[in-house]
C-alpha cells in the first residue's frame, strides 16, 4: 500500500494552532490534563509541547494556564517520564521567549525545578 502524500503544511498547522489557542483550546487542554487519565495527560503534554513552537502563542499558554498545567505534571513523579519530558520541554520553549518580569514569582521559582530535572 502507497502511502498518502502529507499535503499539510507548517503555515496551516500554524494557522491551526493559532485559531485553537484564541479560542480557548489551551485551557481545554489544561482541564483535561488536571481530570485526566495518565494517556490523557500524556496527550495533552504532546499537544501543548507542539503547540508551543509557534511563539505567538506562548504568552496565551503562560494567560491559559498551559505554563502552571506543565510544572504540575513535570514535577508529579506518578506520570510517566514521557509525560513528565514534554512537559518540561514545553516549560523551555515557553520561558525562552517569556520576559521573566511577567510572571509571577511563583511562576518563575516554579519553573527551575522542572527545568533542572530536564536537564538531568
Amino acid at each position: 500500500a502507497q502511502e498518502e502524500e502529507d499535503l499539510d503544511t507548517p503555515n496551516q498547522c500554524r494557522a491551526r494552532v493559532i485559531k485553537l489557542s484564541n479560542e480557548g483550546g489551551i485551557q481545554a487542554l489544561t482541564r483535561l490534563v488536571r481530570g485526566g487519565s495518565d494517556k490523557t495527560k500524556s496527550a495533552c503534554m504532546e499537544a501543548l509541547c507542539q503547540m508551543a513552537v509557534v511563539e505567538s502563542v506562548r504568552g496565551l499558554m503562560v494567560q491559559q494556564g498551559g505554563l502552571k498545567a506543565c510544572m504540575d505534571v513535570a514535577m508529579d513523579d506518578s506520570n510517566n517520564s514521557q509525560c513528565r519530558v514534554d512537559a518540561a520541554h514545553t516549560i523551555g520553549k515557553i520561558l525562552v521567549t517569556t520576559n521573566p518580569s511577567l510572571l509571577t514569582e511563583a511562576q518563575r521559582m516554579g519553573s527551575v525545578k522542572p527545568m533542572l530535572w530536564l536537564c538531568r
